[in-house]
C-alpha cells in the first residue's frame, strides 16, 4: 500500500531540497556569502597632516576599479631626516607589499578583503623615482640630477627652493630615450639659475617635462635661457613658470633647429628685454606647439615679444598677451623663410592679444607665410607703426609673404600713427581671406581701419575675399582716414568674390577706398559711413572699379552714397549687380541730395549721377554718357 504525502508535506521536502542544493553550490564556491564592496582605508604612516577622505569603497557599482585617490600628506622632517616626500600608498606599512594606484581593478592586487593603504615616503629633499624602480631620496637637486642616466622615465620631485648651475640631460638614443620630469612636492618651487650668461637646462637627445608648481628662475639681468632645447631634445611643458630670464641675449625658451617644445600649460613670463638681438618670451628655429591653457604674457623683445618663430609653428590654443617688442611683431614675429627652408605660422586657436610694436604688427608680424582658421582670434593689439593686428611684412625669398585667414577674429587693434588698424599687406604681400570677421579695428591717422594692402607705384600687394566679414552692425565697423573698411593702394589687386563689407566708417570710402584695380563679383558693400566722398566704394583718381555681380546697399556719404568716382583716369564700369538709389526703401544708399548722387557720383566733366537704384540689367561706364540720369 503507498504511502501519500500531505501538500504541507510536499511543499517542505521541495523547499528542503533546494536549501540542500544551494548550500552545496556555496560550498563548491568556498564560502557560504557574498560581500558586495570593499572598504580601503588610508593611514598616514607617520604623516603629520590628516587625509581626506580616510575611506574609500570599491565596488561592483565602480566595476571594482579604485577611484581618485586622496593627496598624499604631508611630513615634517626630524634630526635624522630633515625632509620626506609622499611617495604613493601600499597595503603594508614598509612598502613590501602592493601598490595601490587610482584606476587599477582591486582584484589585481589578489587580496580578498577589506585593507589599509599606508602612505609611503622618501627621505631627503628631493626624490628620483626611475618607473620600475623604488624612489631614492637626495638632499640636492645636483646630487638628485646627476643619479639619472641612461634609458628610462624619471619623475624628480623637488621640496626646496634649490639653486642650480646651467645643468644638461643628454640622453644616447634616438629618439630620445631618457624623460625626466621635474615635479613640485607641495605649493610652487623655484630653481634659480646660479650663474649668469648661463641656460638653466639644456636638453638634449632627451625629454624633459615641467609639471606642476615648478618654477625656473633664469636670474635675472645676467641670465641666459631658462630652458635651451637643444639637438634632438624635447621639451615638454605642462605646468608651471618661466621667468626672470632678463639678459642682453635671454629668452624664456631657445628651440635649436632639430629641438621641439610643447606647452600645454604654465606660463612663460616676464622674460627678455629690448636690445637687439633680444627675443622675449619663445625664440624657435625648431618646432613649437602650443595649446590647452598655455599662456605667453609679459615679454619684452627687440622682435617678436611673446614669440619669434624662424621654423614651424603651430596655435592651437592657449593665450599670447601683454607682451612688447620694441620694433617689430608685439606677440609674435614671424620670421623669413628660404626655398629650402620655408617658415611657417598656423593659428587654429587660441588668443592674441593685448600686445604692443613699437613698429609693425601689434598682433603678428609676417615675413613668409601665416595662416588663420576657425577659433583663432586676435584682438586688442596696438602698433605704433602698421598693421595693429596682423602685418604682413617682406624680405623672404620664397616669394611668401602669405597671409590665408580661413576663419577666426580679428578686432579691436589699433594701428596708432599708420595703415592698417586690422590687417596690412606689404608691396609685395598677399591677402586671402575665405571666412572669418575683421572687425572694431582702427587706424585713425591713417587707411584701411579694416584691411590696408600697400603700393609704391610700381608694386603693390594683392587682396582677395571670397567670405567673410570685415566690419560688423552698427557700432561693430573699422574706421580709418580713408578705407574704413578696406584700402588698397596704386597699383595693388583686390578681387571681391563674396562676403560682406559693412557697417565701417571713414572720411573717403567708408567701405572701400581703392586706389587699385577692384573687381566685385558677388558679395555685399551695405551700411558704410563716409562722412565726405563714397560712403560703399570711393574709387580714387588713380583707381578702376568693375561691378559684374554683387549689392552695393545702405551706405552714406555726403557725395555718392553708394559709390564715388574721383576725376579721370579713375574708371568705373557696371556689368551686373544692383547699386540702390533713393527709391530702394530700406536699402537706399544716401547722399547730401539729388546733386551729390544717391547711388553713384562720378566726377567727370560734366558730372556724372545716378540717383535711383541701378539694377542688373543697367550698364554703366565712367568714360561714356549711356544710362547716366
Amino acid at each position: 500500500m503507498k504511502k501519500k504525502v500531505s501538500f504541507f508535506g510536499a511543499v517542505f521536502l521541495a523547499v528542503s531540497a533546494l536549501a540542500f542544493v544551494a548550500f552545496f553550490a556555496a560550498c563548491d564556491n568556498g564560502t557560504t556569502s557574498t560581500k558586495n564592496y570593499y572598504l580601503i582605508t588610508f593611514d598616514k604612516n607617520g604623516g603629520t597632516s590628516d587625509i581626506s577622505p580616510k575611506t574609500m569603497k570599491v565596488d561592483e557599482a565602480t566595476g571594482w576599479q579604485v577611484g581618485q585617490l586622496p593627496a598624499g600628506p604631508t611630513r615634517v622632517g626630524d634630526d635624522a631626516s630633515p625632509f620626506y616626500i609622499f611617495d604613493g600608498w601600499n597595503s603594508e606599512p614598509d612598502g613590501s607589499g602592493v601598490s595601490i594606484s587610482e584606476g587599477d581593478y582591486y582584484y589585481s592586487y589578489s587580496i580578498d578583503g577589506d585593507i589599509t593603504a599606508y602612505a609611503q615616503w622618501v627621505a631627503g629633499s628631493v626624490s628620483v623615482k626611475e618607473s620600475t624602480q623604488p624612489s631614492q631620496g637626495f638632499t640636492d637637486l645636483k646630487t638628485a640630477l646627476d643619479s639619472i642616466s641612461g634609458a628610462g622615465s624619471y619623475t624628480v620631485k623637488i621640496g626646496y627652493n634649490p639653486s642650480l648651475a646651467p645643468y644638461t640631460f643628454s640622453g644616447s638614443g634616438m629618439p630620445s630615450d631618457m624623460n625626466v620630469t621635474l615635479e613640485a612636492v607641495a605649493g610652487d618651487i623655484t630653481i634659480t639659475c646660479s650663474a649668469p650668461q648661463g641656460d638653466l637646462f639644456t636638453v638634449v637627445n632627451s625629454t624633459l617635462t615641467l609639471s606642476s608648481g615648478i618654477i625656473l628662475n633664469g636670474g635675472g639681468p645676467n641670465a641666459g635661457r631658462g630652458v635651451h632645447v637643444g639637438s634632438n631634445g624635447i621639451f615638454i611643458m605642462e605646468d608651471g613658470q618661466i621667468i626672470g630670464c632678463t639678459g642682453s641675449n635671454s629668452t624664456g625658451v631657445y628651440v635649436d633647429a632639430t629641438g621641439t617644445f610643447t606647452m600645454t600649460g604654465g606660463t612663460i613670463s616676464g622674460n627678455g628685454n629690448t636690445a637687439t638681438p633680444n627675443r622675449g618670451g619663445v625664440y624657435n628655429l625648431g618646432t613649437f606647439n602650443i595649446s590647452g591653457k598655455a599662456i605667453i604674457s609679459g615679454n619684452t623683445g627687440a622682435y617678436g615679444g611673446g614669440v619669434y618663430n624662424q621654423n614651424t609653428f603651430t596655435m592651437e590654443g592657449g593665450t599670447i598677451s601683454g607682451n612688447t617688442a620694441a620694433s617689430g611683431g608685439g606677440g609674435v614675429y614671424n620670421s623669413a623663410g628660404t626655398v629650402t627652408n620655408p617658415v611657417a605660422f598656423t593659428m587654429s586657436g587660441g588668443t592674441i592679444s593685448d600686445n604692443k610694436a613699437g613698429t609693425d604688427g601689434g598682433g603678428v608680424l609676417n615675413y613668409d607665410t601665416f595662416t588663420m582658421s576657425e577659433g583663432a582670434t586676435i584682438s586688442g593689439n596696438t602698433a605704433h607703426g602698421n598693421g595693429g593686428g596682423v602685418s604682413i611684412g617682406s624680405g623672404s625669398s620664397t616669394g611668401a609673404q602669405t597671409f590665408n585667414m580661413i576663419n577666426g577674429t580679428i578686432s579691436e587693434n589699433k594701428a596708432e600713427t599708420g595703415d592698417g588698424g586690422g590687417v596690412f599687406v606689404v608691396v609685395s604681400g598677399t591677402f586671402t581671406m575665405s571666412d572669418g570677421t575683421i572687425s572694431e579695428n582702427t587706424a585713425d591717422y591713417g587707411n584701411g581701419g579694416g584691411v590696408h594692402i600697400a603700393a609704391n607705384g610700381s608694386y603693390g600687394g594683392t587682396f582677395t575675399m571670397s567670405g567673410g566679414t570685415i566690419g560688423g552692425d552698427t557700432g561693430d565697423g573699422n574706421s580709418a582716414a580713408n578705407g574704413g573698411g578696406v584700402f588698397v593702394g596704386f597699383p595693388g589687386e583686390f578681387t571681391m568674390t563674396g562676403g560682406t563689407i559693412n557697417g565701417n566708417m571713414a572720411d573717403n570710402g567708408g567701405g572701400v577706398c581703392a586706389s587699385c584695380e577692384f573687381s566685385l563679383t558677388n558679395g555685399t558693400i551695405n551700411g558704410n559711413t563716409a562722412t565726405s566722398y563714397g560712403g560703399g566704394v570711393y574709387v580714387t583718381i588713380l583707381g578702376t572699379f568693375t561691378m559684374n555681380s554683387g549689392t552695393i546697399s545702405q551706405n552714406t556719404a555726403d557725395t555718392g552714397g553708394g559709390v564715388y568716382v574721383d576725376q579721370a583716369p579713375a574708371a568705373f564700369s557696371k556689368a551686373g549687380g544692383i547699386i540702390y538709389g533713393e527709391d530702394g526703401d530700406t536699402d537706399k544708399n544716401t547722399a547730401a541730395d539729388d546733386d551729390s548722387g544717391y547711388a553713384v557720383y562720378v566726377n567727370s566733366n560734366p558730372v556724372k549721377i545716378m540717383n535711383i537704384t541701378v539694377g542688373p540689367e543697367i550698364l554703366l561706364d565712367s568714360g561714356t554718357t549711356d544710362n547716366w540720369e
